[in-house]
């Protein structure tokens, strides 16, 4: 009989799974540090840290993008950005 392995990778929260999606910081002076949490996170619970997004701005209409990989961040730089709908209501299909 093949033995399996097993990885106890302990309980994560919704919370903990929203933050593996996206870092969101008031300035990037702020980012440094909200990616190393991220990485520590990762260390502690044996994962590996992958590509994340991160969202700065002081507020909704001054928002910036930015990807953070192991080493690197990359800001991203739109040359437009469309509003498509006025609300998310309107995409659902009937």
């Amino acid at each position: 009989m093949e033995k399996k392995l097993q990885i106890d990778f302990g309980k994560i929260s919704i919370g903990d799974s929203w933050n593996a999606f996206v870092l969101e910081a008031d300035t990037v002076a702020d980012i440094d540090s909200l990616v190393n949490k991220r990485k520590s996170f990762c260390v502690e619970h044996k994962i590996n840290f992958q590509p994340i997004l991160v969202v700065f701005g002081a507020d909704i209409s001054h928002l910036q993008f930015a990807v953070a990989s192991d080493k690197i961040l990359y800001v991203l730089q739109f040359s437009r950005i469309f509003r498509l709908k006025s609300k998310i209501s309107d995409f659902s299909t009937k």
